[in-house]
Protein backbone atom coordinates (compact mmCIF):
# COMPACT_ATOMS: atom_id res chain seq x y z
CA UNK A 1 0.00 0.00 0.00
CA UNK A 2 1.18 3.50 -0.83
CA UNK A 3 2.28 5.54 2.17
CA UNK A 4 -0.13 8.30 3.16
CA UNK A 5 0.20 10.97 5.83
CA UNK A 6 -3.54 11.70 6.14
CA UNK A 7 -6.46 9.31 6.56
CA UNK A 8 -10.13 10.30 6.33
CA UNK A 9 -12.62 7.80 7.75
CA UNK A 10 -16.34 7.43 7.30
CA UNK A 11 -18.12 6.62 10.56
CA UNK A 12 -21.15 4.33 10.09
CA UNK A 13 -20.25 1.01 8.52
CA UNK A 14 -16.52 1.79 8.64
CA UNK A 15 -14.99 2.65 12.01
CA UNK A 16 -18.34 2.05 13.72
CA UNK A 17 -20.47 -1.01 13.02
CA UNK A 18 -23.90 0.56 13.35
CA UNK A 19 -25.85 -1.43 10.76
CA UNK A 20 -28.18 -3.18 13.21
CA UNK A 21 -28.57 0.01 15.24
CA UNK A 22 -29.54 2.02 12.16
CA UNK A 23 -31.94 -0.61 10.84
CA UNK A 24 -33.73 -0.94 14.17
CA UNK A 25 -33.98 2.85 14.49
CA UNK A 26 -35.37 3.37 10.99
CA UNK A 27 -37.87 0.56 11.38
CA UNK A 28 -39.12 2.07 14.63
CA UNK A 29 -39.42 5.56 13.12
CA UNK A 30 -41.23 4.37 9.99
CA UNK A 31 -43.66 2.31 12.06
CA UNK A 32 -44.31 5.22 14.43
CA UNK A 33 -45.18 7.57 11.54
CA UNK A 34 -47.22 5.01 9.60
CA UNK A 35 -44.82 4.79 6.66
CA UNK A 36 -44.34 1.68 4.55
CA UNK A 37 -41.88 -0.77 6.15
CA UNK A 38 -38.49 -1.10 4.47
CA UNK A 39 -36.29 -4.15 4.04
CA UNK A 40 -32.88 -4.36 5.67
CA UNK A 41 -31.28 -4.15 2.22
CA UNK A 42 -33.18 -1.02 1.25
CA UNK A 43 -32.21 0.79 4.44
CA UNK A 44 -28.55 -0.17 4.06
CA UNK A 45 -28.57 0.81 0.39
CA UNK A 46 -29.00 4.47 1.27
CA UNK A 47 -26.81 4.47 4.35
CA UNK A 48 -24.26 7.26 4.13
CA UNK A 49 -26.49 10.12 2.98
CA UNK A 50 -27.93 12.69 5.42
CA UNK A 51 -30.88 11.56 7.53
CA UNK A 52 -33.42 14.00 6.06
CA UNK A 53 -32.68 12.94 2.49
CA UNK A 54 -32.96 9.27 3.41
CA UNK A 55 -36.27 9.79 5.22
CA UNK A 56 -37.68 11.60 2.18
CA UNK A 57 -36.96 8.52 0.08
CA UNK A 58 -39.20 6.51 2.42
CA UNK A 59 -41.82 9.07 3.46
CA UNK A 60 -41.86 11.70 0.73
CA UNK A 61 -41.24 15.42 1.14
CA UNK A 62 -41.98 16.76 4.61
CA UNK A 63 -42.36 20.29 5.93
CA UNK A 64 -39.29 21.56 7.82
CA UNK A 65 -41.26 21.45 11.07
CA UNK A 66 -42.37 17.86 10.50
CA UNK A 67 -38.83 16.79 9.58
CA UNK A 68 -37.52 18.31 12.80
CA UNK A 69 -40.11 16.29 14.73
CA UNK A 70 -39.19 13.06 12.89
CA UNK A 71 -35.51 13.78 13.36
CA UNK A 72 -35.91 14.32 17.11
CA UNK A 73 -38.01 11.17 17.54
CA UNK A 74 -35.57 9.05 15.51
CA UNK A 75 -32.38 10.16 17.24
CA UNK A 76 -33.88 9.99 20.73
CA UNK A 77 -34.73 6.36 20.08
CA UNK A 78 -31.33 5.56 18.58
CA UNK A 79 -29.51 7.07 21.55
CA UNK A 80 -31.77 5.12 23.88
CA UNK A 81 -30.83 1.74 22.34
CA UNK A 82 -27.28 2.39 21.05
CA UNK A 83 -25.40 0.55 23.80
CA UNK A 84 -27.18 -2.68 22.85
CA UNK A 85 -25.91 -2.58 19.25
CA UNK A 86 -22.75 -0.44 19.09
CA UNK A 87 -19.36 -1.95 18.21
CA UNK A 88 -16.25 -0.90 16.29
CA UNK A 89 -15.30 -2.01 12.80
CA UNK A 90 -12.79 -4.89 12.54
CA UNK A 91 -9.35 -3.88 13.82
CA UNK A 92 -10.25 -0.21 14.09
CA UNK A 93 -8.77 0.76 17.46
CA UNK A 94 -5.52 -1.13 16.80
CA UNK A 95 -5.08 0.50 13.39
CA UNK A 96 -5.85 4.00 14.66
CA UNK A 97 -3.36 3.63 17.51
CA UNK A 98 -0.57 2.58 15.14
CA UNK A 99 -1.36 5.29 12.59
CA UNK A 100 -1.17 7.93 15.31
CA UNK A 101 2.08 6.43 16.56
CA UNK A 102 3.40 6.92 13.02
CA UNK A 103 2.34 10.61 13.15
CA UNK A 104 -0.49 10.29 10.63
CA UNK A 105 -3.24 12.90 10.57
CA UNK A 106 -6.65 11.32 11.15
CA UNK A 107 -10.14 12.70 10.58
CA UNK A 108 -13.72 11.49 10.48
CA UNK A 109 -15.81 12.68 7.51
CA UNK A 110 -19.38 11.58 8.07
CA UNK A 111 -23.08 12.14 7.42
CA UNK A 112 -23.79 11.46 11.11
CA UNK A 113 -24.63 14.45 13.30
CA UNK A 114 -21.98 15.64 15.72
CA UNK A 115 -23.89 14.90 18.92
CA UNK A 116 -24.28 11.18 18.28
CA UNK A 117 -20.90 10.88 16.52
CA UNK A 118 -19.01 12.16 19.55
CA UNK A 119 -21.13 10.04 21.88
CA UNK A 120 -20.46 6.83 19.95
CA UNK A 121 -16.74 7.47 19.41
CA UNK A 122 -16.34 8.17 23.12
CA UNK A 123 -18.26 5.03 23.97
CA UNK A 124 -15.85 2.99 21.82
CA UNK A 125 -12.88 4.93 23.26
CA UNK A 126 -11.57 6.04 19.86
CA UNK A 127 -12.54 9.74 19.70
CA UNK A 128 -9.13 10.80 21.04
CA UNK A 129 -7.36 9.37 17.97
CA UNK A 130 -8.86 11.96 15.63
CA UNK A 131 -7.47 15.41 14.89
CA UNK A 132 -10.73 16.49 13.29
CA UNK A 133 -14.33 15.45 12.72
CA UNK A 134 -16.38 16.88 9.85
CA UNK A 135 -20.16 16.45 10.11
CA UNK A 136 -23.12 17.82 8.09
CA UNK A 137 -23.29 20.77 10.49
CA UNK A 138 -19.87 21.89 9.25
CA UNK A 139 -20.65 22.13 5.53
CA UNK A 140 -23.26 23.43 3.11
CA UNK A 141 -23.05 20.34 0.87
CA UNK A 142 -22.54 17.04 2.74
CA UNK A 143 -21.55 13.73 1.11
CA UNK A 144 -21.66 12.68 -1.69
CA UNK A 145 -20.48 16.22 -2.46
CA UNK A 146 -16.73 16.72 -1.98
CA UNK A 147 -17.06 19.73 0.35
CA UNK A 148 -16.54 17.65 3.50
CA UNK A 149 -13.31 16.19 2.14
CA UNK A 150 -12.12 19.59 0.91
CA UNK A 151 -12.77 21.09 4.35
CA UNK A 152 -10.81 18.30 6.05
CA UNK A 153 -7.84 18.81 3.74
CA UNK A 154 -7.91 22.56 4.32
CA UNK A 155 -8.01 22.33 8.11
CA UNK A 156 -5.42 19.55 8.31
CA UNK A 157 -3.20 21.34 5.76
CA UNK A 158 -2.95 18.11 3.78
CA UNK A 159 -2.61 17.42 0.06
CA UNK A 160 -5.06 15.17 -1.80
CA UNK A 161 -2.30 12.96 -3.22
CA UNK A 162 -1.08 12.19 0.31
CA UNK A 163 -4.55 11.35 1.61
CA UNK A 164 -6.63 8.16 1.72
CA UNK A 165 -10.38 8.00 2.35
CA UNK A 166 -11.56 4.81 4.08
CA UNK A 167 -15.25 4.05 3.70
CA UNK A 168 -18.01 1.57 3.02
CA UNK A 169 -20.41 3.51 0.79
CA UNK A 170 -20.55 4.74 -2.79
CA UNK A 171 -21.19 8.23 -1.37
CA UNK A 172 -17.81 8.06 0.41
CA UNK A 173 -16.03 7.23 -2.81
CA UNK A 174 -17.84 9.98 -4.73
CA UNK A 175 -16.89 12.54 -2.09
CA UNK A 176 -13.25 11.44 -2.13
CA UNK A 177 -12.98 11.36 -5.91
CA UNK A 178 -14.40 14.87 -6.08
CA UNK A 179 -11.01 16.09 -4.85
CA UNK A 180 -8.88 13.25 -6.30
CA UNK A 181 -8.37 11.38 -3.03
CA UNK A 182 -7.61 7.64 -3.19
CA UNK A 183 -10.33 5.40 -1.78
CA UNK A 184 -10.13 2.23 0.35
CA UNK A 185 -13.23 0.02 0.51
CA UNK A 186 -13.85 -1.90 3.73
CA UNK A 187 -14.84 -5.47 3.03
CA UNK A 188 -17.33 -5.53 5.91
CA UNK A 189 -19.46 -3.05 3.95
CA UNK A 190 -23.04 -4.06 3.24
CA UNK A 191 -22.69 -2.63 -0.29
CA UNK A 192 -21.15 -5.08 -2.83
CA UNK A 193 -17.86 -3.88 -4.29
CA UNK A 194 -19.29 -4.44 -7.79
CA UNK A 195 -21.43 -1.34 -7.21
CA UNK A 196 -18.36 0.91 -6.94
CA UNK A 197 -17.00 2.73 -9.97
CA UNK A 198 -14.17 3.24 -10.52
CA UNK A 199 -12.76 0.25 -8.68
CA UNK A 200 -11.40 1.30 -5.25
CA UNK A 201 -7.63 1.61 -4.97
CA UNK A 202 -7.65 -0.75 -1.99
CA UNK A 203 -9.87 -3.38 -0.38
CA UNK A 204 -9.46 -3.80 3.39
CA UNK A 205 -10.27 -7.12 5.03
CA UNK A 206 -9.37 -5.60 8.39
CA UNK A 207 -8.58 -2.00 9.31
CA UNK A 208 -5.05 -3.10 10.24
CA UNK A 209 -4.46 -3.66 6.50
CA UNK A 210 -3.75 0.08 6.44
CA UNK A 211 -0.47 -0.65 8.25
CA UNK A 212 0.88 -2.93 5.53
Amino acid sequence: MKKYNTYLFDADGTIIDTADLIIESYRNTLEHYGAAPQTRENILRFMGIPFAKQMELYMGTQTPEKMKEINRFHWNYQVKIHEEFLKEGPGTSSALAMLKKNAAKLAVVTSRTRSTLDMYLKKLNILHFFDLTVTPEDVVNPKPHHESCSKALEILKSEAEETLFVGDAIYDQQSAKGVNIDFAYVQWSHIPIEKFSPEPEYILKNMTDLLK
